[in-house]
């Protein structure tokens, strides 16, 4: 509901008493790009009239240079006053670019971590054209990047690995677009790869029902269940809101949310991918999210020591009192807030940086104690633990998916998107139970085409069980390997309810 006493505005009447071109500010914010550079002469004319020539050139270049670099790259139709919460990756990281883009500077580097992410082919042009201004103007530009967009554009490719985590840090390639074509030794050298790409199509899967959307123009969208949807599209289009305001929500509550009507083959349970959850406490951690720092303190807490003294698992927890050193409650750092610059921290002195007491330390399961435990990888333990079936699934599913390198104790603040994003699949499917509807909202931001292959191999493990997948996504490397493809055009959006464009260019069942 709307401010009463400003409409909406959030300004005070004196503020909005000052107009251009019979606009208050709040009325001149509404506009898009599109739409303020149609009026800018007529703008340039009252400046002129007011401060001349010279104030109104220092004033208006520099907004067309802006206004025109917006439509260039795409997002023109964004209106000035858009919170920036509500814009999709794709859009973000244009604002971002043309936020450095629009500074007249030489000798500067830029280093950009992942500009093509959420963009599709038709829009990686426009950010090779924006990367070019920058190197012409002689400044240097550093990428990081798996995209092929993001290779093919780059002067010099300087590879790193063999493998992720402990197994990394290498350069195992350095040089040209061209040379790294032509080597199939290393993972970016296999993504110029046609016998890789041919590879990645799969046998279509059979669907045992339809969910059935009607928007609000009585377009029909089916979802077939037991398959995998892709959704794609350029930025804007809203892939992320009919994935998950349209169908989740729907799904979800069993009735129509933001369209028309909706009907169902039978009742699913929804697992939203992208509802990470934890990172904002430091007791988050990758055991925590599988559930395997629980099945260690019990194992711990099972041992003849520890019987003996009463011990129980919640000893061995950071998050209750007992075992835990209180000096950095279980942590094992002492942050110190600074103004302008990142928290800093420091080791603690009591623990040695454990986070637990001497005490508890002294307990230990197959010779080994609840600290060490913390600081193995997910590898390393499914290699102690073969043995015990009650996790056995979940140690070896992790390391499919490409994080068996995370170790027990990381807090899962301090992991990738990615790595979230796989870390709460691989919980989400032991819970999964009946038919489950995954959602994935850009499942591939942030992943190496060697990541995104694991990826694809958890997607047939769901769905040889029977489950659905629908994801929204702009990599060919995925959205290839799907049953169906939905392709957006630009979202509309009336009385609050999504409409979605629906056609038979604009759905369709792949031919495998």
């Amino acid at each position: 509901m709307d401010c009463s006493q400003c409409g909406g505005k959030r300004l005070n009447n004196i503020a909005l008493s000052y107009k251009i071109l019979g606009m208050d500010i709040a009325e001149m914010t509404k506009l898009n790009s599109e739409k303020l550079l149609s009026i800018l002469p007529q703008l340039e004319s009252t400046i002129v009239a007011k401060v001349g020539d010279t104030g109104a050139t220092l004033l208006c270049k520099p907004l067309r240079h802006k206004i025109q670099m917006l439509i260039h790259l795409g997002i023109g139709y964004l209106s000035l006053n858009r919170e920036t919460y509500s814009l999709s990756t794709g859009e973000q990281q244009k604002l971002r670019l043309l936020g450095i883009a629009g500074i007249d500077l030489t000798g500067i580097t830029y280093i950009l971590d992942e500009p093509f992410a959420g963009l599709d082919s038709t829009e990686t042009q426009r950010i090779k054209d924006l990367l070019g201004e920058l190197t012409t103007k002689g400044n240097t530009v550093v990428l990081i990047d798996h995209s092929p967009a993001g290779l093919v554009s780059s002067n010099r490719i300087v590879e790193f690995g063999p493998d992720a985590g402990e197994k990394g840090g290498e350069i195992i390639f350095d040089g040209r677009p061209e040379e790294l074509a032509n080597n199939r030794k290393t993972p970016t050298g296999l993504i110029f790869s046609e016998d890789v790409r041919s590879s990645e199509k799969s046998k279509p899967h059979s669907t045992n029902g339809d969910i059935v959307i009607h928007d609000i123009n009585n377009n029909v969208l089916t979802i077939p269940t037991g398959c995998f949807t892709a959704i794609t599209g350029p930025t804007g289009s809203g892939k992320s809101n009919l994935l998950l305001k349209v169908i989740g929500e729907s799904v979800t509550q069993q009735r129509p949310i933001n369209c028309k009507s909706i009907s169902l083959p039978f009742a699913i349970k929804i697992v939203n991918v992208k509802e990470v959850t934890g990172s904002g406490t430091p007791y988050s951690t990758v055991g925590t999210q599988l559930g395997i720092s629980n099945f260690i303190r019990k194992q711990l807490a099972l041992t003849t020591e520890a019987n003996k003294h009463k011990i129980t698992p919640g000893f061995f927890s950071p998050q209750s009192s007992g075992g835990r050193c209180e000096a950095c409650a279980g942590t094992g750092v002492h942050r110190i807030a600074l103004d302008l610059m990142p928290d800093y921290q420091e080791q603690c002195e009591s623990c040695n940086g454990t986070g637990f007491t001497e005490q508890a330390l002294q307990f230990r399961w197959q010779e080994l104690n609840i600290s060490q435990w913390q600081q193995l990888s997910i590898e390393e333990i499914n290699t102690r633990l073969n043995h015990e079936s009650a996790i056995n699934t979940l140690l070896k599913t992790a390391i499919q998916m490409g994080i068996g390198y995370l170790k027990l104790g990381q807090s899962f603040g301090t992991l990738s998107s990615g790595e979230q994003q796989r870390l709460h699949l691989v919980s989400s499917m032991l819970e999964a139970k009946g038919k489950v509807l995954f959602l994935f909202d850009e499942p591939t931001l942030g992943l190496h085409a060697k990541n995104i292959a694991a990826l694809r191999q958890v997607f047939e493990i769901l769905l040889m069980a029977g489950h659905t997948i629908v994801a929204a996504d702009q990599n060919p490397f995925l959205i290839n390997t799907a049953d169906n493809l939905i392709i957006l055009h630009r979202a509309i959006q009336s009385n609050k309810s999504l409409s979605f464009s629906c056609s038979p260019f604009l759905f369709k069942t792949l031919n495998r």
